[in-house]
Parts: structure tokens; C-alpha cells; sequence
């Protein structure tokens, strides 16, 4: 036989909730929506990090390649005549290719340096002359040459015929905020 329940513990539907019932749905609601926006808000900044620092690396990329494509299209010349020339300067070495650009080969003189934490490229030899940023935040660039087997500060080298190319070129980049970057470009 069933056992009657007391009344007190009946609810009727009509009833509802009380206050406090109220309040902590209200107060649960209230936290997970703060942690809703806090997850969302934190998650827009990292994917702004990553875009920012996706676009520095290819930045890197761009400008790499650029160097590398201009070394090796460095002009073929006659005894004597240098193709290749490096200079030192404050922030590190310029370097002065003469390249041959398009059919027929039209000579071009592409400078490389480092100018108030730029990374310059200019091109002469069209009119205007023109200076493209390849990169900003450079704190330093350098230079090394590969010939006969032994690495060079300087190029063309002092004992030997400046119209030669050498055997590699190393591209010696410190960046703010990541560090030192080194490129070797083989010319062989």
C-alpha cells in the first residue's frame, strides 16, 4: 500500500522558484558569461599576435629571397671590373651588386644597406632610382664571402681578379625581437 506525502513537501506547479533559487541561477549565468567573454577576448589577442608575427616571418622570407634572387643574377664581366663590392659603414656593410635585369641584359647597379634599423634596397640604373624598405627592426647586417675554400670579410678580394664571383655569400641579419639570422646563398 502507498504511503501518503506530506504536504509540506509537495510543491504545486504553480509555485515557482524562490529568491534564492533566483539569485544563484542569476549569479552561475553571470560567471559563465564573464568567462565566455574572457575566453573570446583572450583568444582575439593571440590571433593577433600570430597574424602580427606571421607577417614579420614573411616579411623575413620576402626579403631573403629578394637578396638571394639578386645574387644570383650578379653580371658576368670582363677581367678587372668588380660585380661585387662591400663597403663598411655604421650598422654594418653595404654591398654593391651590378645585375643583369631582363632580354636583352640591361645592367643594373642594386645596393644593398643598413639605415636606421632599415634594411634599404636601392636600384639605379632606371630612372628614377629607387630605395624599397625590405625590412625594419635591423639592429645589424653583415656580410661573408666563400672563395677558394676560406671564408671573407671583404669582397672583392685584395689578392686576387674583382670580376670573380665567389663561391657563397652569407647574409649575417640581427632582428629586434628574434635574434641573429644567417642565409647562405650559394653562387656555384
Amino acid at each position: 500500500m502507498r504511503r501518503p506525502v506530506p504536504a509540506r513537501i509537495c510543491r504545486h506547479a504553480t509555485e515557482g522558484l524562490t529568491l534564492v533559487e533566483l539569485l544563484v541561477a542569476i549569479a552561475v549565468f553571470a560567471i559563465l558569461g564573464t568567462l565566455s567573454f574572457r575566453a573570446i577576448d583572450r583568444m582575439s589577442s593571440l590571433e593577433l599576435q600570430l597574424a602580427a608575427q606571421h607577417a614579420r616571418w614573411r616579411d623575413l622570407e620576402y626579403a631573403t629571397h629578394r637578396i638571394e634572387t639578386d645574387l644570383l643574377r650578379l653580371a658576368l664581366l670582363p677581367p678587372g671590373m668588380a660585380a661585387l663590392r662591400v663597403q663598411e659603414q655604421r650598422g654594418g656593410q653595404n654591398l654593391q651588386m651590378l645585375i643583369d635585369d631582363g632580354e636583352p641584359p640591361q645592367r643594373l647597379t642594386v645596393g644593398l644597406r643598413h639605415d636606421g634599423g632599415r634594411l634599404l634596397r636601392s636600384r639605379q640604373g632606371t630612372a628614377p632610382a629607387t630605395d624599397e624598405v625590405l625590412l625594419e627592426n635591423i639592429d645589424h647586417l653583415a656580410w661573408r664571402f666563400m672563395h677558394g675554400g676560406r671564408w671573407l670579410a671583404a669582397w672583392p678580394p685584395g689578392d686576387g681578379d674583382p670580376s670573380q664571383r665567389p663561391d657563397a655569400v652569407e647574409i649575417r641579419l640581427e632582428v629586434s625581437g628574434i635574434g641573429t639570422l644567417i642565409r647562405l646563398v650559394a653562387l656555384r
